[in-house]
């Protein structure tokens, strides 16, 4: 968990994961993380894409993170569709100031993943949510 300034050391670990040669099982844990941005989602996104085609598990945490805009979540929608390996994918969105613009962001991109088998979204204490 990295709780501290993205252009900094957070931005420094996300370029030198991108050096792996091909990672299949990612877990990026920002909770709680009061500097994770729409900047730092745009980083996420980059970072998710470059291992797009070798990717097989992918686990991000944005447990209590109310500095993501729903505008932003598009990025991560667009990479996932993109992850045609992905078997299993988390999104953990606990108690985040994500509403339903940004649920229909980032699960746009699901119908594109053939191989997965094992789908975990959180959304417990999103007070943004509405009820349809």
């Amino acid at each position: 968990r990295y709780n501290g300034d993205l252009n900094g050391g957070c931005k420094t670990v996300m370029e030198s994961l991108t050096r792996l040669p091909s990672l299949v099982h990612l877990t990026l844990d920002f909770s709680s993380c009061k500097q994770f941005n729409d900047e730092g989602c745009k980083s996420v996104g980059q970072l998710v894409n470059h291992f797009s085609t070798t990717l097989t598990n992918l686990d991000l945490n944005f447990r209590q993170n109310w500095n993501i805009t729903d505008g932003k979540l598009h990025i991560l929608g667009d990479v996932i569709r993109k992850c045609s390996n992905l078997a299993h994918l988390t999104f953990n969105f606990r108690e985040s100031g994500i509403s339903d613009t940004g649920v229909g962001e980032i699960t746009c991109g699901l119908s594109f993943l053939s191989q997965l088998i094992l789908l975990h979204l959180n959304f417990d204490g999103c007070f943004e949510l509405k009820d349809r």
